[in-house]
């Protein structure tokens, strides 16, 4: 079985009681949803990365200059 370290402290789930293996599969589940949390949260992160260039791409003329860095009339 498993080992559990909580506060420095080596738990095996072997020797859990009913209420402590209910306790672990719970964090095990809050585990794997964090996980799934963090591949999402990477995901937008690059792709809003990429918008951000696309962003700063289209707002730059055929010479490669942004519009605001052209002088006034």
């Amino acid at each position: 079985m498993p080992k559990l370290t909580i506060n420095d402290t080596d738990y095996y789930t072997e020797d859990f009681n009913e209420t402590q293996t209910k306790l672990y599969n719970e964090v095990m589940l809050a585990t794997d949803q964090m996980k799934r949390l963090e591949v999402q949260f990477k995901a937008l992160e690059g792709m809003t990365n990429v918008l951000a260039s696309q962003i700063v791409e289209a707002g730059k003329d055929e010479a490669g200059k942004y519009a605001e860095d052209e002088p006034e009339a």
